[in-house]
């Protein structure tokens, strides 16, 4: 058999040698980049806003305007303060409390926002799960009886098999999309939670305002009987 000759870098000849073809070396380094592009991107960060930021283009009053009678008394605004969860309580109204938490425990918007943030968590939870090994183990037993032959007669020998099996799974997670996977789920899961505190507050606005211009229209009403 005649081996392939090629000379050495001092010109001697060498046997048995097959050298690389560019061709290969150049798809090598072009798969390695490709795969290197494969990889999730930089984790995401918040967006911070300026201090200039806001809801309009001119800054608000710090405080309202200044009436005649009791309830006139200007009002300050404190930037940055907490507002209570149950903000409609500061009216200190009885039965506008009663009237927002009956809106609140009866209305189908809400109960179907809480559905669909349970269903954003749960699924979260399935995503996430996704990160470590999964195990699966089976065990079985079968009772069988096969015909022996013994001098010319028929007999059955009874016996049992056992089937033990154990199956372990894990994702390998080589180049971030679980990961990328979880962070999504996990952010539909925030959007969910904020889709139900704005439909508490949208509801308990309503019941508010509604409220509030109902009494207005009843003393109205009051006020003008009183005259007639």
């Amino acid at each position: 058999m005649n081996l392939p000759r090629f000379r050495e870098a001092d010109g001697r000849l060498r046997r048995g040698a097959t050298p690389v073809p560019l061709h290969l070396v150049a798809c090598s380094v072009g798969l390695l980049a490709l795969l290197s592009g494969c990889a999730a991107g930089p984790d995401f960060r918040t967006p911070t806003l300026s201090d200039e930021a806001g809801y309009r283009a001119e800054a608000l009053p710090a405080a309202t305007a200044a009436t005649d009678g009791p309830t006139g008394d200007a009002q300050r605004f404190l930037e940055g303060a907490e507002v209570p969860a149950q903000w409609w309580t500061g009216f200190g109204s009885e039965e506008l409390n009663r009237r927002v938490s009956e809106a609140l425990a009866n209305s189908p918007t809400v109960a179907s926002a809480q559905a669909a943030l349970r269903k954003a968590q749960e699924e979260a939870g399935v995503a996430r799960g996704q990160l470590f090994p999964s195990v699966d183990a089976a065990l079985g037993a079968n009772r069988q009886k096969n015909p022996v032959t013994t001098g010319g007669a028929f007999s059955s020998s009874p016996y049992t098999i056992y089937n033990a099996s154990v199956d372990v799974g894990y994702t390998l997670d080589l180049f971030g999309g679980v990961r990328r996977g979880v962070e999504a789920q996990r952010a539909l899961a925030d959007y969910q939670q904020f889709q139900l505190e704005g439909t508490y507050l949208s509801l308990a606005s309503n019941v508010v305002t509604t409220s509030i211009l109902e009494a207005s229209l009843r003393e109205q009403i009051r006020a003008t009987e009183d005259i007639v």
